[in-house]
């Protein structure tokens, strides 16, 4: 399956670098890896130019219009999002692609490690996660945007994510309810892992 990995950035300097080198290592090798720059007034367009990846400017419009373009540009028959402050496990790739396994599968996602266990807000968010993941199911009626691939062609014809969501404030769980709506089933995968 031919992937194009978008991630939005807004004001990405101290994480991008990280989240780039983990995505252009990947086992399953990307067609492309696009950066939507959402009007950030820092460092983060110099950083993503030095890295073999489509770098692309708009105006802050908030992630879901930043998910939506990248989308729009991209060639591959899967869209996978994830944050530019994530940082993709090498198998990442690989394994949410196992997700696609029946032709009405239109999304598949994963879960997330910590990499700032130092944190105690962090911690919380993580446990409070990754005990909702635990009672996860293969199928799904929701995935979140941090670590989730699309069929590009289902993703196009529900709209994408609502860009009047200019905050991320549930834009994802509104597309997955479209996609669900819409007929189409969604996996979760424990092993595709942030």
């Amino acid at each position: 399956m031919n992937i194009s990995v978008v991630i939005p950035a807004y004001n990405a300097e101290s994480t991008l670098a990280e989240c780039l080198r983990a995505c252009l290592a990947q086992a399953h090798t990307p067609v492309e890896i696009i950066v939507i720059d959402d009007g950030s007034t820092d460092r983060t367009a110099e950083i993503a130019k030095e890295f073999d990846v489509q770098y692309v400017h708009q105006e802050n419009a908030g992630p879901a219009a930043a998910r939506n373009h990248g989308a729009r540009l991209a060639t591959g028959e899967i869209i996978v999002l994830t944050d530019a402050d994530c940082i993709p496990e090498a198998n990442w790739l690989e394994e949410l692609v196992k997700g696609f396994d029946a032709e009405n599968v239109v999304a598949v996602g994963g879960t997330y490690g910590i990499a700032n266990a130092s944190s105690p807000l962090a911690r919380m968010i993580h446990e409070e996660i990754q005990v909702r993941h635990e009672q996860f199911r293969d199928t799904v009626d929701f995935l979140g945007s941090f670590n989730v691939a699309y069929k590009r062609d289902a993703y196009l014809a529900v709209g994408g994510f609502d860009e009047t969501f200019r905050a991320a404030s549930g834009e994802d769980n509104d597309l997955a309810y479209r996609l669900h709506d819409n007929g189409g089933i969604m996996r979760f995968v424990p092993e595709a892992v942030v």
